[in-house]
């Protein structure tokens, strides 16, 4: 099995050389990538994600999985057509880091970037009315990113 890790230089490298189509930020197993490549023309893409057993399970999906710091994606400019967020970024510990993933993102996608996220405003609703979402516990989600 090829390195599960990849250096910086070695990550723009692979960006810069015109065989990637888009970048699959914090991959997780690769449904992000399944996804993607489901319900777009994208068929080249380079996960990553910083936990390694993601990484080996995404690996299943797309040769092209890294362990890497999200965080941490070199510059390369357009290097991408697009770039995706998918349920990742709550998950970033900091807001100042969040925005600096996002402008990684966006430096380097020509065409587009996708940004999904949970949506944490209905849980008080829900209940209010003695229902909750079996996945309401957000207390290990560090960017909520909702408005107080």
């Amino acid at each position: 099995m090829p390195a599960l890790e990849i250096q910086k230089s070695a990550l723009y490298d692979l960006l810069a050389s015109g065989v990637v189509d888009f970048l699959d930020l914090g991959s997780g197993g690769g449904r992000s990538y399944e996804h993607v490549r489901r319900t777009t023309e994208l068929k080249v893409g380079v996960s990553l994600d910083v936990a390694r057993e993601k990484v080996i399970e995404c690996r299943r999906v797309n040769d092209l999985s890294f362990v890497y710091d999200i965080r941490d994606v070199p510059y390369s400019f357009g290097a991408v057509s697009a770039a995706f967020m998918l349920n990742v970024l709550q998950q970033v510990a900091a807001e100042k880091a969040v925005l600096q993933v996002v402008q990684n993102a966006l430096v380097a996608s020509r065409d587009y970037v996708m940004i999904r996220q949970p949506f944490f405003d209905h849980d008080a609703a829900l209940a209010e009315r003695g229902f909750r979402s079996y996945w309401g516990d957000w207390s290990t989600q560090h960017s909520r990113m909702d408005v107080p």
